[in-house]
């Protein structure tokens, strides 16, 4: 089996050595807002005290989130005992479903709830997830979730792109190994003239919209888009 190498990403800011990460997207928790807010209070040390209830709160979604959303259930659940808190990671879109049908009561995304209709439909689902709550429904930032981005070139041990570059790769504009974009950037480095062959996960993952979302965001440079905001894949 042949070893596939992790890219470094440089941004203008600093470079990121990525053996774990190349780019990161936010999770997100979404859930009904409240005017009933408790004031938090000092415990002994300093630290705030958490303001304990009792009952059973269901929560279902993005299954990136589970390992973060059960470490903060059980070190909650040890402070509260009297509540129960239960996650199920069937996957981000399923998990809005659910909180919009109310049989949830909060759901991890892998994005803010969407303030526009997708194509081909009329329902958006921020207004619907208010409607469900007679409230504004809250979208609250989570867990940051890491992507790498893995090449396989033989004889190429060390590989930089910059976010524009990636985008670039994989909306294919830039088709070749040896493409000046890529050589620029990689000085000294023998890169072969032979063509890129971009290997995407099947159906659609939070991994397509970050794609996008990170390299757009830094550079202007976005993957190519299709209906319903799903990545068109090509190469």
């Amino acid at each position: 089996m042949e070893r596939l190498n992790i890219v470094k990403i440089q941004s203008r800011r600093r470079f990121a050595s990525v053996t774990g990460i190349a780019l990161a997207g936010t999770l997100a928790l979404s859930g009904c807002g409240s005017d009933k807010n408790a004031t938090a209070t000092p415990g002994a040390n300093g630290t705030a005290k958490a303001g304990c209830a009792t009952g059973t709160l269901n929560g279902e979604g993005s299954s990136a989130q589970k390992n973060a959303i059960e470490q903060a259930i059980t070190d909650f659940q040890a402070t509260c005992p009297g509540a129960t808190l239960n996650y199920n990671p069937t996957g981000s879109g399923a998990g809005i479903k659910q909180f919009i049908a109310g049989q949830v009561d909060f759901a991890g995304s892998d994005s803010a709830l969407k303030d526009k209709p997708k194509a081909g439909s009329t329902s958006i689902e921020q207004v619907d997830a208010d409607k469900r709550c007679a409230s504004p429904a809250w979208n609250l930032p989570m867990v940051t979730g890491p992507i790498a981005v893995a090449y396989n070139v033989k004889g190429v041990a060390k590989l930089v792109l910059t976010p524009a570059v990636t985008a670039k790769i994989f909306n294919g504009t830039i088709k070749m190994w040896n493409d000046p974009a890529i050589a620029a950037l990689n000085k000294g480095v023998a890169l072969p003239k032979q063509a890129i062959k971009v290997f995407f996960r099947s159906g659609r993952v939070r991994h397509d919209r970050e794609l996008h979302q990170v390299p757009a965001h830094r550079s202007g440079q976005g993957l190519v888009r299709g209906p319903g905001q799903e990545v068109v894949r090509q190469g």
